[in-house]
Formats: C-alpha cells, structure tokens, sequence
C-alpha cells in the first residue's frame, strides 16, 4: 500500500510537472508569437497612418496657444490699450529719455497710424 502511494504521488508530481512544460511551450509557442507580433505590427502601422494629422493636430494648437498670447501681450495690443511705441531711425525701440538726443527723428507707432517726430 505504502509502495502504491508512493508511486501514485510520484505519477500526480509528474503529471504537474508536464502540465507546467506544456503551458510554458504553449506560452512560447511560434504561432502564439507570430500571433502577438502580428497583432502589434498592426497596431504600429495604424499609429504611423494617424501620426501625421496628430502632429499637425499638435503643431495647430500651439500655434493657436501662441497666438493667443501673442494677442494680449504682443504690441498691436499694447497700441489697442492706448500706448505709443516709438522708434529711432534705426529701428531700435525707444525705452528711455536718455536714449534720445536733440534733433534726433523718432517714429511714433499709434493704434491707427505712425507718425514722425523730431526732438527738441
């Protein structure tokens, strides 16, 4: 009996140890892979088709967040709240009354037009 039950345990060992080989074969089994990596394939080449209108899609909304900002803070907002931005014959902006010198022409930008000056 003792004998009986011992080999009986030995077979139900065995028989688990082959359940447990046959599921890893099952888990690395060709078809299984080549199902998987089909799969993924599929899933890549579908992203790469939306990839470019998502980049355009992207690049759109940071241009419209830019040019938002651009709108409030840019100069042609500061011209709407009633500011001046004057200018030397050069181009370079005007900041401070140390930066003008008698007889020197400005150009003053207003909302609705621009207009020369010369100092006194």
């Amino acid at each position: 009996e003792s004998l009986r039950r011992h080999i009986m345990h030995k077979i139900d060992n065995c028989k688990r140890a082959l359940v447990q080989i046959a599921r890893t074969i099952q888990a690395h089994s060709p078809l299984r892979e080549l199902m998987l990596r089909r799969n993924r394939f599929v899933d890549l080449r579908r992203r790469l088709a939306e990839l470019p209108q998502r980049v355009l899609e992207n690049a759109r909304h940071r241009f419209r967040e830019a040019e938002g900002i651009l709108r409030v803070l840019g100069p042609e907002a500061t011209l709407r709240r009633g500011y001046s931005i004057t200018i030397d014959d050069d181009g370079k902006l005007i900041r401070t009354v140390k930066s003008v010198r008698p007889k020197m022409s400005i150009r003053t930008r207003v909302r609705d037009g621009e207009f020369r000056s010369e100092v006194l």
